[in-house]
């Protein structure tokens, strides 16, 4: 607990060992995605580099931990090669352990484009999420009561029955 303790108070202070932490997290979680999508696509690290306009000698450094200090560009060329989508995003330092905590090369694997239903065809998405159907963002508010049968409505909630599509939800029905 010691440890720990020592490591959450030196991130809390220094900028140095966030950037050394956060270094070291991602050198082994990269590289530990590419070798896995490599495998489970079946490629070998000379297809890949193919795939992805890349040498073999530069794949084989990127499944190494800590051999390459990626950048966006890399990272797109292998989203690219592998027909997968790529997410950069900035999270709490309990997301990123729970992430490095959760992962597994043997479990780990990404719907590629040709098999992804629901960026493919998302009006063919049967399913409620976050407010959305097949990629339509919806509201209950002054919905007639057939609109929200079997859902509890709070007092006072009020609105409109019209649908509102968001930006990107119009790229994914074709608006590109």
């Amino acid at each position: 607990m010691f440890e720990r303790s020592e490591l959450i108070s030196k991130l809390k202070q220094d900028r140095k060992a966030r950037e050394a932490y956060l270094r070291s997290k991602l050198n082994v979680l990269i590289p530990a995605q590419i070798r896995s999508l490599r495998l489970k696509h079946e490629m070998t690290q000379i297809s890949l580099g193919q795939e992805s306009e890349m040498k073999q000698a530069r794949i084989s450094a990127m499944e190494s931990p800590g051999e390459v200090n990626f950048n966006l560009q890399t990272l797109v060329r292998l989203a690219s090669a592998f027909r997968v989508g790529l997410v950069v995003k900035f999270v709490p330092f309990s997301e990123l352990l729970q992430w490095e905590n959760s992962f597994s090369q043997d479990s780990f694997d990404v719907v590629t484009l040709d098999q992804d239903g629901a960026f493919l065809d998302p009006a063919s998405v049967c399913s409620i999420e976050n407010g959305q159907i097949g990629g339509l963002l919806f509201t209950l508010d002054n919905a007639p009561a057939s609109a929200s049968a079997g859902l509890p409505m709070s007092e006072g909630m009020q609105g409109s029955t019209e649908p509102q599509q968001p930006a990107f939800a119009a790229a994914a029905n074709g608006g590109f």
